[in-house]
This record gives structure tokens, sequence and C-alpha cells, in this order.
């Protein structure tokens, strides 16, 4: 069987890389210890990314504002927060993925105890559930109309961010889906607008 010179550096190539893979992976250090001040660290800078300032009550509506001349109602760039807000949600999405994956690593960790990994292992199964609660109601939201909302779902809370223009009737809406949908009561439901909270 005659090979052609093609396939004779192609093979070669391969075995190269394979040998090189597998004297990287044997010469590279391994840290498999757990850092419980890591962890704390990426707690700390996710609730820190959820943390929402404003609710629907903060929100001013241009009608409202008696005495005032068009020329004095200040003017946003709509673009602007268009491009923030999808910043914001890419942001929300991220950190629920690196929390997912710091947790499956410390679970994968040989060198904790199994009650820490039991401990892991229910806060990954607690995430897991919030993030699919939160892609769940975003999907309704998404099918009543309002597409430019983001919820955020804790123990505790859930918080809809929109950047939707919404009204009172919009806000009772939102809150009767949610507490339809999930075991959550209105008074641990916040609706806030994007521009309230604190980025």
């Amino acid at each position: 069987m005659i090979m052609k010179k093609e396939t004779i550096v192609f093979l070669t190539s391969l075995a190269i890389i394979f040998i090189i893979g597998y004297v990287n992976l044997t010469m590279a250090p391994k840290n498999d210890e757990f850092n419980a001040e890591e962890y704390a660290n990426v707690q700390n800078e996710i609730s820190a990314d959820a943390e929402i300032l404003g609710d629907i009550t903060d929100i001013t509506d241009v009608a409202d504002l008696s005495g005032t001349d068009e020329k004095d109602v200040p003017v946003m760039n709509t673009d602007v927060l268009n491009v923030s807000f999808a910043n914001f949600k890419l942001n929300k999405e991220k950190s629920n993925m690196d929390l997912i994956d710091h947790l499956e690593e410390n679970i994968s960790n040989n060198l904790i105890s199994s009650d820490t990994k039991q401990k892991f292992e229910n806060l990954l199964l607690n995430k897991n559930n919030y993030i699919q609660t939160e892609q769940n109601l975003e999907l309704m939201l998404q099918s009543k109309g309002y597409n430019e909302s983001v919820v955020v779902v804790d123990e505790n809370i859930v918080k809809v961010i929109t950047n939707d223009t919404i009204e009172q009737a919009d806000a009772t809406q939102i809150l009767h889906l949610i507490v339809s949908e999930t075991n959550y009561e209105p008074s641990q439901i916040k609706i806030v607008k994007f521009d309230n909270i604190d980025l």
C-alpha cells in the first residue's frame, strides 16, 4: 500500500500534536485545592451584579410633569440604553454560567469532604432551577409582548428588569403572570425599569 506524501505529512503532524498534548498534560502543575475565599468572592460578585435599586414606583411619567414645556423635558438616547441593556443581559447570563462552572469544578474536586461536596451539589441544583425559572418567565414575558425584559430569580425574590415602557397595568399583568407560574408571593416580586438600576 502506497501512501501519498500529503497523507504522511498529515499523520505525522497529528502524531506530533498528540505527543505535545500528552507531555503538556503530564507536566502541567495540578492545582485541585478548594479555595473557600475564591468561592466567597464569586458569590459576592454575583450578588453585587444582581442587586437592583428602585422599583416600579420610581418611574416618572412625562405626562405627570405639570407645568413643564416639551423643551424642558430631558431626552435620553435610547440607542445607548438598548446597548447597555443588551450588555446587562449578556453579563447576567455570563455570571450565571461562571457560577455553574465554578460549582461544577468544586464538585469534581477530590480534596473536599463529602459534606462540602453535597453542599455544592445542592447549590448547583438550586442555581440550575433558578436559571430554568428565569428562562421560562422571560419566554412568557416575550409572548406577552415584553421583549426587553430580564428576570432574576433567587430564593426569596423575583426581579423583573425591563427596558420596555411600563405602565401600572403592565406591572400588574407581569405580577399576575409571575404569581401564576411560580410559588412566589406578590410581595417577593420586584419590577424595575432598566434605567432605575445601579449597573
